[in-house]
Parts: C-alpha cells; sequence; structure tokens
C-alpha cells in the first residue's frame, strides 16, 4: 500500500466507483487501479482535481502532504507569494 491509498480510496467512494472517477477525471480505468496498486505519486494536477470533484471532501494535500509542509515552512519564513 502507498501513503495516498486511503485519500485514492475515499475518492472512489466518494465518486461510486473507479470507472465513475475515471470518467470524470477523463482518464481511463485502469489509470486509477495503477495510482492504487503500482504508482507511489498521483500527479498533482489530479490530486487538484480530485479536491474539487469531491468538494474539498478529499484535500489535494492527503495526496501530497510534503507540498503542504512545503508552502507552510515557506509561510513562516515570509516567503510566500500572498
Amino acid at each position: 500500500m502507498f501513503w495516498h491509498d486511503q485519500a485514492l480510496r475515499k475518492a472512489i467512494k466518494l465518486s461510486g466507483s473507479q470507472a465513475a472517477l475515471a470518467r470524470a477525471l477523463k482518464v481511463r480505468r485502469c489509470r486509477i487501479n495503477h495510482w492504487l496498486n503500482r504508482d507511489k505519486d498521483i500527479p498533482f494536477e489530479y490530486a487538484i482535481a480530485i479536491e474539487k470533484l469531491t468538494r474539498g471532501k478529499v484535500s489535494r494535500y492527503e495526496f501530497a502532504p510534503h507540498v503542504q509542509q512545503l508552502i507552510l515552512s515557506c509561510e513562516k519564513l515570509g516567503l510566500s507569494n500572498g
């Protein structure tokens, strides 16, 4: 199991099935299966799309917690764009 499995399984459940999530993301169902069973990373653009599809019930940061940590670190150092 990869560290993003829980978030991806939650997105699949909210979507109804792997096939439904794949259709919403405009990818083949086998891509979803590949993310579950082979890939250690989900491309961040899909993490963002999943966050939008689930209306925030699955956060992009559940797929890439290191990105959230990087953002928080930059903000603490005053390096944010905001």
